[in-house]
C-alpha cells in the first residue's frame, strides 16, 4: 500500500509538470542561462561538502578522517541521486565502515546526529519564513517546541554524562550501546563545531537557490518568498519516493515559485539548472572519489556492517 501511494504521488507529481510546461519554451529559456555562472555555481556548491564532511568528522574526531567524511559525503549524495529510498545513507556508512576504524554503531550513530542537525537547520529556516509572513505568536509556538526538544536532549545528554550505565533499563546489548553512543564523544565544544558548520552548510544551500532564481533566473522576488521556496522544495528533496526525489523535487520547485506569479516554463528551467548545479559534478566527483586511492564499487559494497561493534 505504501508503495502504491509512492508511485502516486510521484504520478501526480510529474503530470502536474506534464500539464503546465511547454517543453519547447522550457528548454529555450534554459539555453539561455550564461555558462559561466553555472560552472561558477557548480564549484560553490561542491564546496559545501568540504563542510559536510569537516561536520561528520566532528562527531568523532578521533576515529573518522576528514577526508574519508568528505569522500562519504560525495558518495552518499551521488547513491541518492541515482537510487531511491535513501540507498545513500547507507553507502556513505559502508564507505566509512572500509575506511575507518568506526564501529557500526557509531557510523549510524554519527549519521543520525547528522540528520538532526539538518533537521534543525530546516526548522529554524521555517521559524525564520514563519516569522517573516505570519503574525508573532506563530513564530513563538514554534520557537518554544523547538526549545523544548532541545532541553529534553539536553537533560538527556547531562544525565548520560553524570551516570555512564544509563539507561539502566534496557537490556539489549546493542540497543544499549547505540543510545550511549549518542552522547558518549559529545561536548560543548563539539555541538559549537557542529552548528557553526551547519550553518555553514544550509547558507551555502540557501545562496545557492537564491543565486539561482535572482541572478541567473531574474526574479524579483523578496527574501520571504525565497525562503519558502526553499523550504518547500528541501521538503520535497527529502522525500525518498524516486531516485533524486524525480518529480517531487520539481513539481515543489515549480509550484511554490508559480504562487509567488513566477510562469512555469522558467521555474521548471532553473529547476532543471538547480539538477545540473548539485547532481552531474557531485556524480562525476564520487566516482572519481570512489577509485582513488585503489577503491572500488566492488569493494565499497561488501557487507561491512557486519564488524562487530567496538
Amino acid at each position: 500500500m505504501r508503495l502504491v501511494l509512492h508511485i502516486s504521488i510521484v504520478i501526480g507529481c510529474l503530470a502536474f509538470l506534464f500539464f503546465n510546461l511547454d517543453i519547447h519554451e522550457m528548454m529555450s529559456i534554459f539555453s539561455t542561462y550564461p555558462f559561466y555562472q553555472i560552472l561558477l555555481l557548480c564549484v560553490w556548491f561542491l564546496l559545501s561538502f568540504v563542510f559536510l564532511g569537516f561536520r561528520l568528522h566532528a562527531f568523532q574526531p578521533d576515529r573518522l578522517p576528514p577526508f574519508v567524511c568528505v569522500k562519504a559525503s560525495f558518495i552518499g549524495h551521488c547513491a541518492n541521486s541515482i537510487l531511491p529510498a535513501r540507498i545513500g545513507e547507507g553507502a556513505k556508512g559502508l564507505y566509512i565502515a572500509k575506511n575507518s576504524k568506526v564501529s557500526a554503531t557509531g557510523i549510524v550513530t554519527a549519521i543520525l546526529w547528522e540528520r538532526f542537525s539538518d533537521f534543525n537547520m530546516l526548522f529554524l529556516l521555517m521559524l525564520m519564513a514563519v516569522g517573516l509572513t505570519l503574525p508573532a505568536h506563530f513564530f513563538w509556538a514554534c520557537f518554544m517546541v523547538l526549545s523544548l526538544v532541545w532541553g529534553l536532549l539536553f537533560g538527556a545528554f547531562i544525565r548520560r554524562r553524570k551516570d555512564q550505565h544509563w539507561p539502566r533499563c534496557i537490556k539489549t546489548k546493542w540497543l544499549h550501546e547505540f543510545i550511549g553512543s549518542l552522547s558518549t564523544g559529545l561536548s560543548i565544544s563539539v555541538l559549537l563545531r557542529v552548528i557553526v558548520l551547519s550553518i555553514l552548510v544550509w547558507g551555502q544551500f540557501l545562496l545557492e537557490t537564491i543565486f539561482v532564481i535572482k541572478w541567473i533566473g531574474g526574479q524579483n522576488l523578496n527574501i520571504s518568498a525565497l525562503l519558502n521556496v526553499f523550504i518547500l522544495s528541501t521538503i520535497a528533496l527529502s522525500i525518498p519516493f524516486a531516485p533524486g526525489s524525480l518529480g517531487t523535487f520539481d513539481a515543489a520547485f515549480v509550484f511554490s515559485l508559480k504562487v509567488y506569479g513566477v510562469d512555469p516554463n522558467n521555474a521548471m528551467a532553473l529547476a532543471i539548472l538547480i539538477r545540473t548545479i548539485q547532481y552531474i559534478p557531485v556524480v562525476f566527483a564520487a566516482i572519481i572519489l570512489a577509485f582513488a586511492g585503489g577503491k572500488n564499487f566492488r569493494n565499497l559494497l561488501r557487507p561491512a556492517f557486519s564488524q562487530n561493534c567496538n
